[in-house]
């Protein structure tokens, strides 16, 4: 349904009350109301003797009826008339309520308009009173200005040239003309913040004098960054941050919920659908790794990494903690380890292995293992027994002892070739 306004429509109608008039025959020189178009809106006139009524009524071409749905103004006072019997003429008309009015320098009499009551109201002060031709202003809601220009000529839709536009509580402040640059919208009384053009394709908005946030020609969104394309522009359409500081994405979710980050392969629909995901469950305070939008694994609040190796869907995985493979003939030498800093040579065969990070407890479990002889088998043996002080040596926190044996002559010997590993 719209307004529409035409030239010299008028019929007659023999309607008697308050209800919806019955149009029966257009006036010789006139058109009919068919002209505006079935179930659109007017402007209405109905004349009957001394008794008249200004609205807007909807046209229905079934019946031919016009609809009085808003009385403007009526010789009833403003409200609907009680039509008298008798053929009366009905026509379209521009009600003075409805006008807006140029005076003879093009200047705007009332500055606002109230979609509510379809009334002009306020002062020359919400506007600059000289608007000059070219300018143009934009109207809310379903009020739309037609003619572009205040001169009465047909105007452009987009002015060559115009300045910064202020936005303000009461509406907008000011139009003048400007540079042929686009421009910048900004808040009253604070010049710093607003969005801006930079550049051909690129938006960028600003907060106290400095850009925040841009969004380039590539459509990469760049934050607290204003070359985002610089860093992969064919693979990272967002770049949180500079080169400079500490910079980080914040997911923000309930204290009972869980904020995730997901990879879609933008196939199937939806964002969750058969991704992975990153997960921080706030229940059960974890983090949780996940593909086909299913987990897989999980780092609990102990530092446990869980995982499905085979024997669990979220069982801890307990991994090699330590290891080493050292020479233990004449003076020890480490080829090569994982968090162990050194070996100590306590004698024949007799070996303590030090940890470079020492472990939360002694409750852990060593495997060794030796090089084999021509002259007899050498057996590593975990712990260590000294018959001088008939004392068995424990495993500590920061190390634990080895024992190589040799099976050929009954005793402790040095071997080559030691390999020893930690799980806990």
């Amino acid at each position: 349904m719209a307004l529409i306004v035409k030239d010299r429509v008028q019929e007659t109608t023999s309607t008697v009350g308050t209800i919806a008039l019955v149009l029966t025959g257009t006036v010789s020189g006139f058109q009919s109301f068919s002209s505006i178009g079935n179930g659109n809106t007017t402007y209405y006139c109905v004349v009957g003797g001394t008794e008249w009524e200004v609205g807007i009524g909807t046209y229905t071409l079934t019946g031919t009826v016009l609809s009085r749905d808003t009385i403007l103004a009526s010789s009833n006072g403003g409200s609907a008339v009680n039509f008298s019997v008798g053929v009366k003429n009905v026509f379209v008309t521009y009600p003075a309520g409805k006008s807006v009015t140029i005076d003879d320098v093009q200047t705007l009499t009332n500055k606002s308009i109230n979609l509510a009551s379809n009334t002009l109201t306020g002062t020359t002060a919400q506007f600059n009173t000289a608007l000059s031709d070219g300018d143009f202003a934009t109207l809310a809601g379903t009020e739309t200005l037609t003619n572009k220009s205040l001169n009465g000529t047909l105007g452009t839709t987009t002015p060559s040239t115009i300045a910064a536009t202020t936005i303000s509580a009461s509406g907008v402040s000011t139009f003048s003309a400007g540079s042929a640059a686009a421009p910048a919208i900004t808040t009253a009384g604070d010049t710093n913040t607003g969005i801006f053009f930079p550049a051909a394709d690129t938006i960028a908005f600003a907060e106290g004098g400095a850009e925040a946030m841009r969004i380039d020609a590539s459509g990469n969104l760049g934050i607290g960054n204003t070359t985002p394309s610089s860093f992969n522009a064919s693979a990272d359409n967002l770049v949180v941050g500079t080169t400079s500081g500490d910079n980080g994405i914040t997911v923000v979710s309930g204290s009972a919920s869980q904020g995730s980050v997901f990879f879609a392969d933008g196939t199937t629909g939806g964002a969750q659908q058969a991704a992975g995901y990153i997960a921080y469950v706030h229940t059960t305070d974890y983090m949780a790794l996940g593909t086909a939008n299913t987990e897989r694994m999980r780092l609990d609040s102990s530092s446990n990494l869980q995982f499905n190796s085979g024997y669990g869907s979220v069982a801890t995985a307990y991994g090699c903690r330590a290891w080493v493979n050292f020479n233990g003939t004449g003076t020890v030498a480490i080829r090569a380890s994982g968090n162990v800093s050194s070996i100590t040579d306590n004698g024949v065969g007799n070996y303590t292995i030090n940890f470079t990070t020492a472990f939360p407890d002694a409750n852990y479990a060593s495997l060794v293992n030796t090089q084999g002889s021509s002259t007899g088998s050498i057996v590593g043996e975990w712990g260590s027994y000294t018959s001088a002080t008939n004392a068995f040596q424990a495993p500590t926190t920061s190390n634990f002892r080895i024992t190589t044996w040799n099976s050929a002559v009954s005793g402790l010997a040095d071997t080559a070739y030691v390999m020893a590993s930690v799980y806990r």
